[in-house]
């Protein structure tokens, strides 16, 4: 299942946190990390756009700002360099409804929670992937991409 473009709330599958943005970030225009939000944090709102109409390729923004990758981390970037990567979402037929996998379009690495504590960055990773059909993935390495408002 593709995704329109649009709003959408992300959380992870480990701990059903919030990703997003510090609340508290310095006013640099350095990028921002992307994190895993403690319990009780309202849900930051995403915006979801495919690429060039092409199938499960797309770009994200949170807070205004592109998400990249740099030195495999996961990062807002405020600037127009560098450039916003663009990712693969693939649903995870074995965990309903909501869940991808995110991966950069080459399938060379994905976005793992490293850690399942609150403000831990997200990384890009190799994906860890179970030998079975349908494949099974390590909730660290699951997201839930729920329309916003949710319908």
């Amino acid at each position: 299942m593709s995704l329109k473009e649009g709003n959408y709330i992300i959380r992870n599958r480990a701990q059903g946190q919030f990703i997003g943005r510090n609340l508290a970030e310095d006013l640099s225009l350095l990028p921002k990390k992307v994190i895993n939000l403690p319990h009780g944090v309202q849900a930051p709102v995403w915006t979801v756009l495919p690429v060039n109409d092409s199938d499960n390729k797309y770009r994200f923004k949170i807070g205004g700002s592109y998400v990249a990758e740099i030195d495999h981390l996961l990062f807002a970037v405020l600037l127009e360099e560098p450039l916003p990567t663009e990712w693969r979402v693939t649903p995870s037929e074995r965990d309903g409804p909501n869940a991808y996998i995110i991966e950069k379009v080459d399938r060379s690495a994905g976005w793992v929670l490293p850690e399942e504590e609150p403000y831990t960055q997200l990384a890009v990773r190799p994906l860890i992937i179970g030998a079975s059909d349908p494949p099974y993935f390590p909730p660290t390495q699951l997201f839930e991409i729920i329309p916003f408002p949710e319908e």
